[in-house]
């Protein structure tokens, strides 16, 4: 680069013009088993001769040349392995790639790529959206916790504890909601513990969606906790305001120790429910 520059210098001089190199060149000339920098001049002498001697025949050359290359690099391109590794992964991955392809007979290439992109992040939105779990954890003492399906009602006067799984972002919400035990007028005196953990970025509609299951419980004189609180998400209640909706004594911060806040947040709810049933029903 350093010699093409003064070159360009000491041209200009001369009124002569700029010129540049080419990664492309260089490349193909490497690929030709060029092993020092007389390849580009050889190459140079040897393309005036030719265009010399042959310059009216020369200019039949071009597209076949060039139709010829875009065939070799067309193949090269496809990699069958990689191809048959989609085909195997399953249907959705099938019809992608088969409307891919589909389209570039139809459109420019770049456009259908991009079409195919734009719908691989579709279809992943919408499978993420549908793949939200929600799993009771129940500890027994002396057992090791096991892990079961979440109940279809909150019961009274009890410490439910509930790990979601999947991705919860805001398409996944509607799909968390509908996943989390349902408050009715029997839920009474309990707590819902809600394990957090490993979850570093929750968007406004998730947070929404834990406001108004809180407020369910709430009515029903019932408790949202939420344990292993990340720095992240902690932050994220600080900023928005959600720190002191959900209430401070209900959120819990998660440690290093697996589940160490979750059964911090345990005994708290089991001394919260001990003491509301030595208070009269209202």
């Amino acid at each position: 680069f350093i010699g093409q520059g003064l070159a360009n210098i000491i041209s200009g001089v001369f009124q002569g013009i700029s010129v540049s190199g080419s990664f492309s060149a260089t490349a193909l000339s490497v690929n030709s088993g060029a092993r020092t920098r007389f390849a580009n001049i050889t190459a140079g002498i040897t393309m005036g001769v030719i265009l010399l001697l042959f310059g009216n025949s020369i200019s039949f050359l071009a597209l076949p040349s060039l139709a010829g290359l875009l065939i070799v690099v067309g193949y090269r391109i496809i990699k069958m392995d990689d191809v048959m590794m989609v085909w195997k992964i399953g249907p959705i991955q099938q019809t992608i790639m088969l409307i891919t392809f589909s389209l570039t007979l139809i459109i420019p290439l770049q456009y259908a790529v991009f079409n195919g992109v734009a719908l691989s992040l579709l279809m992943f939105v919408a499978r993420q959206s549908n793949k939200v779990r929600v799993m009771e954890w129940v500890r027994r003492p002396g057992e090791l916790p096991i892990e079961q399906k979440s109940p279809a009602e909150v019961p009274a006067e009890k410490v439910l504890i509930l790990l979601p799984y999947g991705s919860l972002f805001f398409a996944a919400a509607q799909t968390f909601e509908e996943e989390l035990p349902n408050v009715t007028a029997e839920t009474s005196r309990s707590v819902v513990i809600l394990n957090l953990r490993q979850r570093e970025d929750l968007g406004s509609t998730f947070l929404n969606v834990l406001d108004r299951y809180g407020q369910e419980l709430r009515e029903q004189n019932s408790r949202l906790m939420l344990s292993e609180v990340s720095d992240e998400v902690m932050d994220n209640f600080i900023r928005t305001g959600y720190m002191d909706i959900f209430g401070r004594d209900n959120i819990f911060h998660g440690t290093e120790r697996v589940f160490e806040a979750t059964l911090e947040a345990q005994h708290q709810a089991e001394k919260w429910i001990a003491e509301q049933k030595e208070q009269p029903k209202p």
